[in-house]
């Protein structure tokens, strides 16, 4: 809601929402998953993928992301996502790697 003599025009492709949107859902699905880690369980930040669980046998590696655009596997977050998970598994061959996807898709 404007204040009456103080609306202003702007440049919409400038605006950062759908960034800002991601980045509240990261960190929001970051924060669920540190509620649940095991006490033999260490929570990663935007190292392998936008967070990630590990443990000394296995690494759980999640992709967050909040779209309103539809995902196929053809999408390049999902290949790169897929690509992703090859190079931590043969990065980390003393565990067991998992690649998860979080989504929280809206409709426009």
């Amino acid at each position: 809601m404007g204040v009456a003599g103080h609306d202003i025009a702007g440049d919409e492709t400038r605006q950062a929402i759908d960034a800002i949107r991601g980045y509240t859902y990261q960190i929001y699905a970051s924060a669920l998953a540190w509620l649940q880690i095991e006490d033999d369980e260490l929570l990663h930040l935007e190292v392998a993928e936008d967070f990630s669980v590990s443990s000394v046998e296995r690494l759980v590696a999640t992709q967050a992301k909040a779209t309103t655009k539809s995902i196929t596997v053809r999408d390049k977050g999902v290949i790169g996502a897929i690509n992703s998970y090859f190079l931590l598994r043969d990065a980390n061959p003393s565990k067991a790697v998992l690649a998860k996807s979080g989504m929280h898709c809206r409709p426009n």
